[in-house]
């Protein structure tokens, strides 16, 4: 079941909400939180889990999800 961000559940920080709201997020069940499309359809989704979404600064978040975007 997906559905669309609408809060911190997971207590990640707000910043990482708003930037996976950025790139079309959206929420899926465990052990995955959340799913992000890049819009090319030769790639494929990324999952986030809760974990990795705590455990990562933002600024690697981001550089991970862009640097195949840029290929």
């Amino acid at each position: 079941m997906e559905t669309n961000i609408t809060d911190d559940r997971y207590g990640i920080g707000e910043e990482k909400i708003e930037w996976l709201k950025s790139i079309a997020a959206t929420e899926i069940n465990e052990p995955w939180a959340y799913c992000a499309n890049s819009g090319r359809r030769e790639l494929p989704d990324e999952f986030f889990s809760v974990k990795y979404l705590k455990e990562t600064p933002l600024g690697k978040l981001k550089e991970s999800f862009n640097s195949h975007l840029i290929k």
